[in-house]
Order: C-alpha cells, then structure tokens, then sequence
C-alpha cells in the first residue's frame, strides 16, 4: 500500500471518529429507560412503570417513547403517562401516536420495527429526585398486539 493511501484512510479514520463524537455528544441524554411489552399483546389493565432516578437537578425535555412491530392493527395509539414525584410533582399526560398513515403505511423510524418519539414538554427536577412514570394505553380493545416497548427519555436543555 502507498503511504498516500495510507495517509488518506488515517485522515478518514480520524474524521469519522471525530464526526461520532460530535453526533454522539450534543444528544444531551440524561435518562433513557424502556420497559418491554409482551407482542402477543397489550391489556389496557397493564400499566408499566419507569422510575426516573439518579438524575442531577434541573430542567429537562421529556419524551414518551414507543417501539411496535408490523403486527400493530391500527392507525394510532393513544397512551396515558401519569407522573408523579418525591419532591410533590404530578403531571398526567394523554397523546395519540401516529403510528401509521391512512394507507397503512408504516410511520416512525425502522424496518420491521417502528420507533416513536413524543414530547411530553419540560420537567423540573430536584436534588435526589424519583419520579415515578405510570404508562397504559387507552384504546377500545382491551388486548392490543405489536406494542414491543415504551419508554421514556430526558434530555438536557
């Protein structure tokens, strides 16, 4: 191999690092946590829960997350995210997630699998904070299949 060759990969090598630095720093994720749910199905009785722990004090983007398979047999979604914390923080949240077009057509991010992110807008944590995040969903049928995941994100503003 050329030294020019071998030059010109150092060069790639070293900007493709630095490129994944930059992208992978300026997420500001300070908490991310799924919980995993059964494809076979989802009953409404179900609720998951995420405890957000160990998090330093501040103000943060919220975001409900949601991944789902093929299998999911409607449009939307619509998911309740009750919230409440140590420090006396409540917030309960009702969202429709889009989950594919009028087509059927899938949306979100994926292949086979489809991922979903929605804001639930800005929380205020304090000092040794806990917040428990309580999520069901709120749909006519009682068992809903191809829901694989919800979770929730905070993000550093």
């Amino acid at each position: 191999m050329s030294s020019s060759n071998s030059n010109s990969n150092k060069r790639l090598i070293l900007f493709l690092t630095i490129a994944l630095a930059l992208v992978g720093c300026s997420r500001k994720t300070v908490f991310s946590h799924y919980e995993h749910v059964g494809l076979s199905g989802w009953e409404q009785h179900d609720t998951l829960y995420i405890d957000i722990t160990g998090v330093p004090a501040g103000t943060y983007q919220e975001e409900l997350g949601l991944r789902n398979s093929i299998e999911y047999p409607y449009l939307s979604l619509t998911l309740v995210a009750d919230q409440q914390s140590r420090s006396g923080f409540h917030r309960s949240d009702t969202v429709q997630v889009e989950i594919a077009d009028e087509s059927g057509k899938p949306l979100g991010n994926g292949i086979s699998h489809y991922s979903h992110s929605i804001s639930l807008g800005q929380v205020t944590l304090c000092d040794s904070d806990t917040v428990r995040v309580r999520v069901h969903h709120y749909m006519l049928h009682d068992d809903l299949p191809g829901i694989s995941d919800i979770g929730i994100t905070l993000r550093a503003l």
